[in-house]
């Protein structure tokens, strides 16, 4: 969606971003939301990742949210991180039952690690108020002013913690819904596009992709996404450290391939996660547009050739209408897809200095 589009909402639910807005800062979000064993998760998420998306906004422009790099890594990663502080507690818990030291002499060494952890916390405690004392002095008030987002908006870790919780957000809200909907359970896989001001945040979970296509002496290809299956060592060592299994044709526990999902709540305690991949890249006229897939589209067309197949057709129309070389991209990822699936494709085109944006998808069965 754009400002135009959405205004009551952005009135509603990111009062803090208006001022940018009248001041001409550029501000666009799309999504492609790739159902799986059901509709109910992605048609939640067309109603309402991009709400949750607005409120994060408006936190960060308030100063309401943690935007240092540690933080945001801490809040980003934690998941995995926890999950091999238990593995080594565990560990640890399993040594010291079996030494043959007495019960005294346990419960002092524990005393003792109590007041180290104690004195640990407290000194973390004070840093984190200093550190939050000086962003909170150093951060500019949110005022009408040209559209340039202030520095603590626009860089890395803010932008990274705004996706962030409007996905956590979502997805609880979405628990939610579905207890009080009582529909089967389904998932769906992501990827979207926030661009806000000159910076372009690409997010996904699953096999969604985002690739941003950029004539640099010659045309590149740049996958902002990554791909999350069990295939991947990295995200089956999180999967089997947060309790889920790895099966031999690499799904988790047996049921799919995909690690990071929206719903599948019942594989949530079993190593799916939500936690999204965030990429920020700072956009210029280099750049020429960006294409969004289901993991379909890109099972039948590799990233190099849909690049190309798309920057081919708009340099044979001097005005080349955004819609038709969309569609003409689907029918292309329809006539080479070997497995019967949905396909969708959304491209961006950047006509410096406005944006053009089409999308299109196929139900073929």
């Amino acid at each position: 969606f754009a400002p135009s589009d959405f205004a009551p909402l952005i009135q509603q639910h990111s009062p803090q971003l208006v001022p940018f807005l009248e001041n001409g800062l550029t501000f666009a979000f799309y999504g492609v939301y790739d159902g799986h064993g059901g509709s109910f998760t992605s048609n939640f998420l067309k109603d309402h990742l991009h709400i949750h998306l607005l409120e994060s906004i408006s936190e960060v422009l308030a100063g309401k949210a943690v935007t240092n790099e540690e933080a945001v890594e801490a809040e980003l990663e934690g998941e995995f991180r926890e999950a091999k502080e238990e593995k080594a507690e565990a560990k640890t818990e399993a040594k010291t039952e079996a030494k043959t030291e007495s019960k005294t002499e346990k419960a002092s060494e524990s005393k003792n690690e109590d007041k180290k952890e104690e004195k640990k916390a407290e000194d973390g405690k004070e840093q984190s108020k200093g550190a939050s004392a000086l962003a909170a002095l150093t951060r500019p008030p949110v005022v009408i002013m040209p559209p340039i987002l202030p520095g603590h908006v626009s860089s890395v870790p803010a932008g990274r913690m705004m996706l962030y919780k409007a996905f956590k957000r979502c997805e609880r809200e979405l628990l939610t819904a579905y207890t009080s909907a009582s529909v089967p359970e389904d998932g769906a896989c992501v990827v979207t596009a926030l661009i806000l001001g000159p910076c372009l945040y690409l997010s996904n979970l699953g096999d969604c992709r985002g690739v941003l296509a950029r004539f640099d002496e010659s045309l590149r290809v740049i996958c902002l996404s990554r791909d999350h299956k069990a295939t991947f060592k990295s995200e089956s060592d999180r999967v089997v450290q947060r309790g889920g299994t790895i099966s031999a044709d690499h799904k988790v526990d047996d049921r799919m391939v995909v690690s990071r999902t929206f719903g599948d709540f019942s594989l949530k305690n079993r190593g799916v996660s939500a936690v999204p991949h965030i990429a920020r890249v700072v956009l210029n006229k280099k750049d020429r547009f960006l294409l969004l897939g289901s993991a379909s589209m890109w099972n039948a067309v590799p990233l190099q050739e849909a690049i190309t197949f798309v920057n081919t057709a708009f340099e044979e129309d001097p005005k080349p209408d955004v819609q038709t070389v969309c569609r003409r991209m689907l029918k292309e990822a329809i006539s080479k897809a070997t497995v019967s699936d949905n396909i969708t494709v959304l491209i961006i085109r950047f006509d410096w200095p406005n944006i053009a944006v089409a999308s299109s998808s196929s139900s073929d069965s």
